[in-house]
């Protein structure tokens, strides 16, 4: 849908530049951002993905069964066609269900990837809930993907690339 109908019906209508396509996702949308990270390299090329819910099928699995990190395995030997800046945050209370390690598991199995166009970056943010990780997260992650691009000012964003 996001790709035969979204992404159509938004460039039709404005002026955009479809290699600067960014996904944002929060929650159940991040997990949907993590699936098309993983399954279409070349759809976008920044994500700002804010707790995702990569827990989603099964609580009590062990990680490594779980969808998303089969998934990460599976597509593995998936090559990014272009630099792609992969921007994940999560508040540091979410530890209390696993997923702030779900998520550095996730994002160092993506680092260990090796791929130069691959980057990633995880920050845990302090003192934030589940449900108010959007308005920090979301303004640093945008800050942060495009921080060191040649062509813009000079960023006081932490991140690097």
């Amino acid at each position: 849908m996001v790709e035969r109908e979204i992404i159509p019906f938004i460039q039709n209508r404005y002026a955009v530049d479809s290699n600067e396509r960014i996904l944002v996702g929060r929650s159940l949308g991040g997990l949907a951002a993590v699936h098309a990270l993983l399954t279409r390299p070349d759809l976008f090329r920044r994500y700002v993905i804010l707790s995702p819910s990569i827990w989603w099928d099964d609580w009590f699995s062990q990680r490594g069964d779980r969808y998303v990190m089969r998934m990460e395995e599976k597509t593995r030997e998936f090559e990014y066609p272009d630099e792609t800046r992969v921007y994940f945050a999560v508040g540091d209370t979410e530890e209390q269900f696993g997923l702030v390690t779900d998520l550095h598991v996730l994002a160092n199995a993506l680092r260990n990837r090796r791929d130069d166009n691959l980057k990633v970056y995880l920050e845990v943010l302090g003192e934030e809930l589940h449900e108010g990780i959007f308005p920090d997260g979301f303004m640093r992650g945008i800050v942060g993907i495009y921080s060191g691009d040649a062509d813009r000012r000079p960023s006081a964003s932490k991140v690097r690339w």
